[in-house]
């Protein structure tokens, strides 16, 4: 089964899941337990295609990630970016663009009317 960044941000940001089977739920649920992003609970069994799991709850890293994939805006701005290059990218990859989307929105001026 191939990763799928979408599945995995509907996960971190508690979305509905009703687009995708159990099995790609419970795959891409493994994932952010092996990017120790999530406390999950192995269900893979040997009768299974892919490995499977349970999510118990976001590790710390896993708050910090579902921040970052949180918007809408930057998130299609690092598809874009990722979809250029093949359009399959590591974790870090993704983290690296989004932060660097967030980044950029913090070094714009303030407004007079906010300082």
């Amino acid at each position: 089964m191939r990763r799928n960044m979408d599945l995995l941000r509907d996960i971190l940001l508690e979305r509905p899941l009703d687009d995708y089977t159990e099995e790609e739920v419970g795959y891409h649920v493994h994932l952010l337990g092996e990017a120790r992003l999530a406390k999950v609970v192995d269900e893979s069994q040997y009768s299974y295609k892919s490995p499977t799991a349970i999510l118990v709850a976001l590790t710390p890293e896993g708050q910090d990630c579902a921040d970052l994939v949180a918007n809408d805006e930057a998130w299609a701005w690092a598809k874009e970016r990722i979809a250029k290059v093949g359009g399959s990218a590591a974790f870090d990859t993704w983290a690296w663009l989004l932060k660097r989307w967030r980044d950029a929105r913090l070094r714009e001026p303030v407004p007079p009317e906010v300082v």
